[in-house]
């Protein structure tokens, strides 16, 4: 019988009980109250007292959209038809509530009821209560009864993906993190009614947490916000399909799943677990149990990180967690499969030899067993974390630190303070200053423990960086020389070992090679070297740092490096450069802190090619001459040169220098280089400080390319004066210039036609015999429109005349050490007070017109 039949039937039941059935009669008396009824489906109705349903079933409560009870009442049948109500389908599942409904006081009866859909023509439910449901009305008042109709009971669900753990005798699957899942299918079966359902594309949330294992211990799951709906009754999972964002990342069915059931109850939500299979074969958790052996060789228990990337004394945690969350470990790397790509433990002080498992990690591309930034820069270790590979801007970043950072010598260091400040506002790049000192390094100072290499290294076949500092290993792996694809090796302060290794000759990919501070090589560093240029690793070799290692020489075949662009040579013992030859390109090169007396040339007349020269430092040496390996007709600008602190005489060349930046500071220049300016040597920025020039004559300092002078540095020589030519027209861009610890005593009133001058220094003039000399205030100075810091301390200036009136705009004014100055300087005190004059002066000097000035 169909539903329509079966309601007929009832209704024809119904008709026949009630003799007077009517929806019209009045049978009300004077007083009234309500009654509203509440329709719930069986299943989920837990009162007793009330009546029960009894008709066919309906698949879902929202179907109903008017009910029709039959009361009676003092034998009196009569119904009434009221509108149901919901707010939307799902909230239905929980009960429809009527329309409030009129009656006398009084007890009544529920004979039966009929439920309606929207089209309103046949019922699609009858209800008769199987035992009797009465209810009373009282005057003014409200009574709800409830009605019982038999329908297919839905729960909802909200599902939660759990780590299902397999052992190593299960099948292999593809790796992947846990915490990659960004969404799920997943199919249920209703074990009942055998019906399945699937549900696509629900979103996961990877959320780690704590459970019940002990306290501290680390977990995560996947939760799914997103609430199912599901009929009534028993289910188990046939199958889940994972996906990262784009792609399929794993598929498994019931024959892996197990038990994994759940229950649902009609109008509850359940919580199903969803077991995601990890499998302990996969290469990720592979690579996690072999962490784990590397970690126990090599010490692991007693690690305490001493750097500054992660708390102090941290270490590794296997107990705690996880196995998929092995891998999560400070100073480890992984890729978007969970797989090990970097390994940075030098600053957890590891002891021991590298175990043989080091030649496990299949997909391992970056093994740093300390660096040359443990002592004097921690924490600053791009390994620590490569969140995104081995990058071209992470390798960028290691090869030119070392370069930058602890070797290459910025040479406007030397400049005064102010005119460093005044060099950035005329637009040069910032000054650097070096980290490096040499009472910074200390030979043998480690940070680790590690004493050898397992040679199986060498089956690294994706390794490119590998870095090995501040240890005691004793000797290198010959496996070394199998590492095809490292670029970039730093063998740096290993003062225990006691052989040059030769094996690195064939590295054939090697691009940057660090083994600075390891002066016990001193001796082989000769042969090594030359080995090293005749061997592969000559013919793609960039950069080579060998700074700090007392090394006497340097081989003449290092012109066969042609690729090498970057040599770092501090502190070692060179007496000689030999030629690198047309070939060699050089674009950064100290060779500062030796014993250079000599730079050769090649038949050609090169030292290097000049191409990409950016900067070369010969500072600090016992050069005498200076180097005529320049052209100021060459191609590209160098950015900076520096012979400073050497032994030079004079500057004789008749094709000059293709550089903006010139340091010819501390040498024994008596003469000013005036080939420099008249060969076109296009320079901005000139640094002959601490010489012993004397004069300097108009024809000096003209050349076709003198108007780009910016900067230029005369401190302590022995000059009385300038030319009269070093002003506005042949000058017009000088931006500051510093004449201090000279012999001046006139002011120099050719640079004060300048425009453009921004800083004047002129400190401490002396004569022969110690005396000052200069006693004059530069009159009217102040109408300067440029001029912005003048300092003039340490000279012998007088009582300043009362019709001289500072002015702002020289916001900087020294007057220091100036014993006899009556100055006042009452026309800029606002501008002190408010912090935008700064004045340099002794509180014991005659300073007036300021009560805002200490003073004695």
């Amino acid at each position: 019988m169909n539903r329509l039949s079966y309601c007929r039937f009832i209704f024809y039941i119904l008709c026949f009980l009630l003799y007077a059935c009517t929806d019209d009669k009045e049978v009300f008396q004077a007083d009234k109250g309500y009654v509203q009824f509440k329709v719930y489906k069986s299943e989920s109705y837990v009162k007793n007292e009330t009546s029960r349903a009894s008709g066919n079933v309906l698949d879902s409560l929202y179907e109903a959209n008017k009910v029709k009870v039959v009361l009676r009442s003092n034998d009196y049948d009569f119904s009434q038809t009221l509108m149901l109500h919901a707010y939307d389908e799902q909230s239905a599942e929980y009960g429809l509530r009527s329309d409030k409904l009129e009656l006398q006081t009084g007890e009544y009866t529920v004979v039966g009821f009929y439920l309606y859909d929207r089209a309103e023509k046949e019922p699609i439910f009858a209800g008769i209560p199987s035992e009797k449901t009465t209810f009373t009305i009282v005057s003014g008042g409200l009574v709800v009864q409830d009605l019982l109709v038999d329908a297919i009971g839905r729960g909802l669900v909200k599902f939660e993906l759990i780590k299902n753990i397999q052992s190593r005798g299960a099948s292999d699957s593809d790796p992947y993190p846990f915490s990659d899942i960004n969404k799920v299918d997943i199919k249920i079966q209703n074990m009942d009614t055998k019906k399945t359902q699937e549900f696509k594309s629900l979103k996961v949330t990877y959320v780690e947490d704590f459970d019940d294992r002990g306290i501290g211990y680390r977990t995560s799951v996947g939760r799914i916000d997103t609430l199912v709906t599901a009929e009534a009754g028993n289910y188990k999972i046939l199958s889940y399909a994972a996906y990262n964002r784009t792609e399929l990342l794993q598929y498994f069915n019931d024959e892996v799943l197990g038990e994994a059931t759940f229950t649902v109850t009609d109008n509850k939500q359940t919580d199903a677990k969803v077991p995601v299979t990890i499998m302990e074969t996969a290469a990720n958790i592979k690579d996690y149990y072999n962490l784990r052996t590397l970690w126990e060789e090599l010490g692991g228990p007693n690690w305490s990180y001493v750097g500054e990337s992660y708390p102090k004394g941290t270490n590794w945690d296997f107990d705690n967690k996880d196995i998929d969350m092995w891998g999560d470990q400070p100073g480890v790397s992984l890729d978007k499969n969970g797989r090990v790509i970097g390994l940075s433990i030098g600053d957890f002080n590891p002891t021991g030899i590298v175990p043989a498992v080091i030649g496990e990690f299949e997909e391992l591309q970056s093994l740093a067993l300390g660096t040359h930034n443990d002592k004097l820069r921690p924490g600053e270790n791009p390994l620590a974390d490569l969140k995104g590979g081995l990058t071209p801007a992470v390798l960028e970043k290691l090869r030119s630190d070392y370069m930058d950072n602890f070797a290459l010598r910025d040479s406007r260091q030397d400049w005064d303070v102010q005119m460093q400040r005044c060099m950035v506002e005329a637009g040069q790049p910032a000054i650097k200053k070096s980290i490096v000192q040499p009472k910074d390094i200390i030979h043998g100072d480690l940070t680790n423990g590690i004493t050898g290499i397992d040679k199986a290294i060498g089956n690294l076949k994706k390794l490119e960086v590998l870095y090995i500092a501040n240890s005691p290993i004793t000797s290198l792996p010959e496996s070394l020389g199998d590492l095809k694809s490292c670029t970039d090796l730093e063998i740096y302060n290993c003062p225990r070992l006691t052989a040059f290794p030769d094996q690195l000759a064939e590295m054939e990919n090697l691009t940057q090679l660090n083994m600075a501070m390891n002066p016990q090589l001193a001796a082989a560093f000769p042969e090594g070297i030359k080995t090293l240029a005749e061997g592969k690793a000559g013919e793609s070799l960039q950069i080579l740092y060998l700074g700090y290692n007392n090394i006497a020489s340097l081989p003449t075949e290092v012109s066969k490096m042609k690729t090498l662009g970057k040599i770092d040579l501090i502190y070692n013992k060179l007496t000689a450069l030999p030629a690198f030859g047309k070939d060699v390109n050089l674009v950064q090169g100290t060779f500062d802190y030796n014993e250079i007396a000599r730079i050769e040339k090649d038949a050609d007349g090169y030292f290097c090619g000049m191409d990409d020269v950016e900067s070369l430092s010969f500072s600090h040496n016992e050069l005498t001459e200076f180097p005529d390996i320049f052209d100021a007709k060459s191609i590209y600008i160098m950015a900076s040169i520096d012979f400073s602190y050497n032994e030079i005489t004079e500057v004789t060349t008749d094709k000059g220098i293709n550089t903006n930046n010139l340091s010819l500071a501390g040498n024994a220049l008596k003469t000013f280089p005036k080939d420099l300016f008249t060969s076109g040597s296009p320079l901005t920025v000139l640094n002959l400080s601490g010489n012993q020039i004397e004069e300097i004559t108009n024809d000096d300092i003209k050349g076709e390319k003198t108007y780009m002078m910016t900067s230029l540095d005369l401190s302590n020589n022995r000059l009385k004066k300038l030319p009269d030519d070093m002003n506005g027209t042949y000058m017009p861009h000088l931006y500051g210039i510093d004449i201090s610890g000279n012999q001046f005593s006139a002011f120099p009133w050719g640079l004060a036609n300048i425009s453009y001058l921004n800083t004047l220094i002129m400190r401490n003039q002396r004569d022969d015999d110690g005396n000052r000399v200069y006693k004059e205030w530069p009159t009217n100075i102040g109408n300067h429109k440029g001029l912005r810091a003048l300092l003039l301390g340490g000279n012998d200036i007088g009582k300043v005349p009362e019709t001289e009136r500072l002015s702002y705009l020289i916001n900087t004014l020294d007057v220091s050490d100036n014993p006899s100055i009556v100055l006042n300087v009452s026309s800029v005190c606002p501008y002190i007070k408010a912090g935008m004059y700064l004045l340099i002066y002794d509180t014991t000097q005659d300073i007036r017109g300021c009560d805002y000035l200490t003073l004695e």
